[in-house]
Order: structure tokens, then sequence, then C-alpha cells
């Protein structure tokens, strides 16, 4: 399993160039591939994080470049230091998302993607993933 570090300053200066807002993961990370230069490369993805100050699955959207994950969503919020565990479900490159975006005109992508058997069933292994983990003895790794 890939091994991802959280890029605090990069997502620090994406929330700022984009004027992220809270509860708003998805646009966050739409707007920041399309605006952050240093992010044109970076892979879209939809899945769910774990809190560790609220160890609950949620859905989430963020960027990850290389080995890097890119959340400017999370740099907002009351405790921007609170570790995060990601269960990625979707990777997607700009124009891949580009186009979902265009047919629907609404973020996140995954009602759509999951009619898909492909997608559908990896956004479900990234949920159980996700459940797994809080359900284990062992520590959850957190970014």
């Amino acid at each position: 399993m890939r091994s991802y570090s959280f890029n605090r300053t990069l997502s620090e200066k994406a929330a700022t160039i984009i004027n992220a807002k809270l509860n708003q993961c998805w646009e966050n990370a739409y707007y920041a591939l399309h605006q952050v230069a240093e992010l044109k490369q970076a892979w879209y993805v939809e899945g769910w994080i774990i809190r560790k100050a609220i160890p609950f699955p949620f859905e989430h959207g963020w960027l990850v470049l290389g080995n890097e994950i890119v959340d400017p969503t999370r740099v907002l919020w009351k405790k921007a230091n609170d570790e995060v565990s990601y269960f990625p479900a979707a990777r997607l490159r700009t124009a891949h998302v580009d186009r979902h975006v265009a047919d629907t005109l609404h973020l996140p992508l995954m009602p759509r993607l999951c009619r898909k058997p492909s997608t559908g069933n990896s956004y479900q292994r990234a949920l159980e993933n996700a459940l797994a983990a809080l359900n284990t003895s062992s520590p959850i790794q957190f970014h």
C-alpha cells in the first residue's frame, strides 16, 4: 500500500489562492486543481476520511501530487492539526473531472461514478476499509 504524507504548506497556499470554504471539500479540491500552478498534475480524489478527533468516516475530496496529499479544506478546520486518515475511492485526472463536471455541473462526482460497477465497487471498498480501520485494534495510519 502506498504511503502518503500531508503537505500542509501547499494545502495552505491552495486554500488561500482559491479562498477555500468549510464544508466544500470537493469544490475546494476542484478549484485548487485548476488555479494553483503547482497542482496542475495532481490527481483529484474522492473517498472517505477519518479524523482522529472525530472517529467516524466522512465523505471527502482532496488532491494527490506524487506521494503527498494536498487538502485545502483540512487547513480550515478548527483543529487544523487534527490527524486524518484518507481512504481513496476514485482518482481522476483534470480532463476526466472536467468532463464529468461539464455533464453534471455538480460535485461530488461519486454519486454519478457509482453507477459504473468498477467505480461503485471502489467507493464501497474504501468505506469498508475506513470502517474496518475503526473496528480494529491496529492503529489507523494518520497523516
